[in-house]
């Protein structure tokens, strides 16, 4: 049926998202999940299927801070989608819930997600940044160092975490420092 190009351009949309984070370019991908939930309302999808492209128009939303649009998405996914998919999804949330200053409940599913996914990159990088908002900076730092160890070493992502570490302890020095493993 129309189930897998529909994933798969859902997929694309978010991809981009995330290549074109913090430039105008996020908002038309906004657009775009907006487009693909329209033609996702008119199919008949088995709930699998359906929860994959809520997802991907989730990560479009939060790139382009559509905080309650991929708030919504995300919580829909979640359930339907594969156990090993949670903690990053639970994650994702937790950004979409910080960024509508929904902190106490993104520092319980981040615990949660943590947990799930303890070895994801992604994951330890959204705690480290809740852990900083709380001002937790010594356990900030040590999420951030994980995060650090297990981005690919040419990841853009890997120099952002290690910026916002240096920015942190310049900031406000964690009591004690963290060592590197």
């Amino acid at each position: 049926g129309t189930g897998m190009p529909l994933a798969e351009s859902s997929r694309d949309i978010a991809r981009l998202a995330m290549q074109h984070a913090g430039q105008d370019a996020t908002r038309d991908f906004g657009g775009a999940a907006d487009l693909v939930a329209q033609v996702l309302a008119g199919l008949q999808l088995e709930p699998q299927r359906v929860a994959e492209v809520q997802a991907n128009m989730a990560t479009a939303y939060l790139e382009a801070e559509r905080w309650e649009d991929a708030d919504k998405g995300f919580a829909m996914a979640i359930d339907a989608l594969p156990q090993n998919a949670r903690g990053r999804l639970l994650s994702a949330r937790c950004r979409a819930l910080s960024g509508m200053g929904r902190n106490d409940e993104a520092m319980k599913f981040i615990q949660e997600a943590v947990q799930l996914a303890p070895d994801d990159p992604l994951v330890q990088l959204t705690y480290a940044r809740l852990l900083r908002e709380a001002g937790r900076l010594a356990e900030a730092a040590f999420a951030f160092t994980a995060a650090i160890n297990t981005l690919p070493e040419k990841s853009p992502l890997k120099a952002q975490a290690q910026r916002e570490l240096e920015l942190m302890r310049a900031k406000g020095k964690p009591p004690q420092e963290t060592t590197e493993s």
